[in-house]
């Protein structure tokens, strides 16, 4: 990496993340600066390690985390105990946040797509699995919507070639199958 622009040693703390972007900590306090020393993020966060994602940077202010956009605009407000962007190509647009020891779903949008209210949420062939306290399994589409309600005791994909089936197992060891599309 190479910039051309240089600066007054007025930070305590700087690192390159290899990818474009320089992380730097001034008076206690952690932002973001392009390669060409334009600040995008203010140096106003917690001096923890300030991590990117491919919509921008999860920082945290009194110890409470959120997504900052690559535009400097603040995308996931900074209230969670933390955030946690979807990696996978269908889900890239929704981040996994935590609060206490509960989790949810919101859009980069800010929108609440499943509320702060389950145990663990994972990614189950394009839609959300959630799993409740008493261990119970359901399913979410992308949009909110319930598709299957939270009452199994485990959802799992076929292990046919090419199916398109989940099964569904009640705790009585009753089944259900539900066709993925």
């Amino acid at each position: 990496m190479q910039s051309k622009k240089k600066t007054e040693i007025e930070f305590e703390h700087v690192y390159a993340d290899g990818v474009g972007y320089v992380m730097a900590t001034k008076n206690r306090k952690s932002g973001v600066f392009d390669l060409q020393g334009k600040q995008i993020v203010a140096c106003e966060y917690d001096p923890e390690f300030i991590m990117q994602y491919r919509m921008g940077f999860r920082v945290s202010k009194n110890k409470k985390r959120g997504i900052v956009g690559k535009d400097g605009a603040v995308l996931i407000p900074l209230i969670y105990d933390d955030v946690d962007p979807f990696f996978e190509s269908e889900l890239n647009e929704f981040v996994k946040v935590k609060s206490g020891e509960k989790y949810g779903i919101l859009s980069l949008k800010g929108k609440m797509i499943i509320p702060v209210a389950f145990e663990w949420i994972g990614e189950e062939n394009g839609l959300l699995k959630v799993l409740t306290a008493d261990k119970r399994c359901g399913l979410y589409e992308k949009t909110g919507k319930v598709i299957v309600p939270a009452n199994y005791q485990w959802i799992s994909d076929s292990d046919s070639r090419n199916g398109n089936i989940l099964i569904l197992k009640k705790e009585d060891n009753s089944y259900n199958f539900l066709n993925k599309n």
